[in-house]
């Protein structure tokens, strides 16, 4: 599965939000720039929980990502303070300051803190608040013995960050593609797709390893999964029948029963995605005769085109070429047929014009002059469709839309006309560039706004995410001349 690194994703996305230029914004004038200058904040911090579930036991981890200027001093021992008695610092670690691309004055720095909670935590949600002090210079014109003077002051400051929410639980499960896991496989290609569930020990049981008659019967669960042999159709699990898939880790605390998965498609097709079907997961607490939910979410997998250079496929050979010396040993008859069989083939094609052109005229004659101007008006839209600039302007009015009401369907919306404006850009078949992966329109054409917008898939869209969509399209469409798309 495509992985992005958070830390870096969050930066950017500071970036676009506080600096100008990074989201696409025209340059400011002189003076507005200065204003501009002026009011951006010192420093802007965006912090996460790298997973807010943790089972009895198990640490959890948070990280932060902190946008500041040069001449910012900022005291990180301020966040090794834990002011909340439910959790314990074991980990502490931070990046050094890393110059944001083409903005000098602006640097950025990652933490990453490991927290440990109480074991005798109760079951429910524990928020941890961070707060750290940083100083910086403020540069201002003063007024002097009658003339203005620049004077700088150096400022100090708290950032109170918003708390970030943990939860504690008894049982959580994710799944997990492995190292180099790739959303677009070849036909047969073995794919690592592993179950990690954790849980606290001696206070729930799993209840997927029942029979689904007993499941049913106890329970009334009829949908369980099956972990020792589960159903992911349409890819086959090739090792259903390996005992060394599953494997249970001790953990202290809680426990780790992991299930590793080979599966494989066979199936092919150049615009639809393939799912991972849920594993539904059944689970009671110790001394609860009643049945708990939980099901993994849907992984999405493309196959590989058989037109892709990286392709294992091979074309068919070349055909096979006549000998001139054996062709004259035939004779001269098969070639005075052939000459003739070409003649009444032509006669045929002749004919079936004149039937098509005597049809069509009976087609004018019964719809009138206004239906078929009507549907020569339609061949012609979907003709000039296919030019650039039409192109270019129908994926900015569905960005627009995008715009005003961000949200997965016009997203995909976007995508859709995203993808036939490259399509135009790097002179490919429509259905093909629909199927086409962002690394492939790489190869010709600037894909980072493609990558962006397919990357904000079943997620939550901010109007801030649309600005950085609009800022990378600009950026597509400066470029004058793209290279002919070529597949070998």
């Amino acid at each position: 599965m495509r992985r992005v690194n958070s830390a870096m994703a969050a930066v950017l996305l500071l970036a676009a939000l506080i600096l100008p230029g990074l989201n696409g914004q025209q340059p400011a004038e002189p003076e507005a720039a200065k204003k501009e200058e002026k009011e951006m904040p010192p420093l802007k911090v965006q912090c996460q929980a790298v997973g807010r579930e943790f089972v009895k036991g198990q640490n959890v981890e948070l990280r932060c990502v902190f946008l500041f200027k040069t001449d910012v001093n900022i005291n990180f021992d301020d966040l090794k303070k834990i002011s909340d008695k439910n959790f314990t610092l074991v980990g502490f670690s931070t990046t050094p300051p890393t110059p944001v691309p083409s903005q000098k004055d602006y640097s950025y720095s990652i933490l990453t803190k490991v927290l440990r909670p109480d074991p005798e935590l109760g079951y429910g949600k524990y928020p941890t608040r961070l707060s750290l002090g940083y100083q910086y210079h403020e540069v201002a014109w003063k007024e002097q013995d009658g003339k203005k003077v620049l004077q700088t002051k150096v400022m100090a400051k708290v950032e109170n960050l918003p708390p970030i929410v943990f939860e504690k639980v008894s049982l959580f499960a994710r799944v997990d593609g492995g190292e180099g896991f790739q959303d677009v496989v070849n036909i047969g290609e073995h794919i690592l797709y592993t179950l990690h569930i954790f849980y606290e020990k001696n206070a729930v049981i799993v209840l997927n390893n029942m029979s689904l008659v007993e499941l049913d019967k106890k329970y009334g669960v009829r949908d369980a999964t099956q972990l020792d042999n589960p159903d992911l159709k349409p890819f086959v699990v090739i090792n259903k029948d390996d005992l060394g898939k599953k494997r249970q880790i001790d953990r202290g605390y809680h426990a780790e029963l992991v299930y590793e998965y080979r599966i494989a498609l066979y199936e092919v097709s150049l615009v639809k995605m393939f799912e991972v079907p849920s594993i539904n997961l059944y689970y009671a607490v110790r001394g609860v005769n009643k049945a708990i939910a939980l099901s993994t979410p849907v992984t999405k997998i493309r196959t590989n085109s058989v037109l892709n250079q990286d392709s294992d496929f091979r074309p068919l050979k070349g055909i096979l070429k006549s000998d001139p010396e054996k062709s004259r040993k035939l004779g001269f008859w098969p070639l005075r047929t052939a000459y003739a069989l070409a003649a009444l083939a032509g006669l045929i094609t002749l004919i079936g014009f004149l039937l098509f052109l005597a049809r069509y005229l009976k087609k004018i004659y019964r719809t009138g002059l206004r239906g078929s101007l009507a549907e020569v008006r339609k061949s012609f839209a979907i003709r000039f469709g296919g030019l650039r600039l039409v192109a270019r302007l129908h994926t900015l009015r569905v960005l627009t839309m995008l715009e005003e009401e961000p949200n997965q369907e016009n997203l995909k919306k976007f995508i859709k006309a995203l993808r036939l404006y490259m399509a135009v850009l790097v002179r490919i078949d429509v259905k093909l560039a629909l199927s086409l992966t962002v690394q492939e329109f790489g190869l010709r054409v600037d894909a980072e706004v493609l990558e962006n917008a397919e990357y904000l898939l079943d997620e939550d869209i901010t109007h801030d995410d649309v600005a950085i969509l609009r800022s990378r399209f600009k950026e597509l469409v400066s470029v004058k001349k793209a290279k002919k798309f070529r597949r070998r």
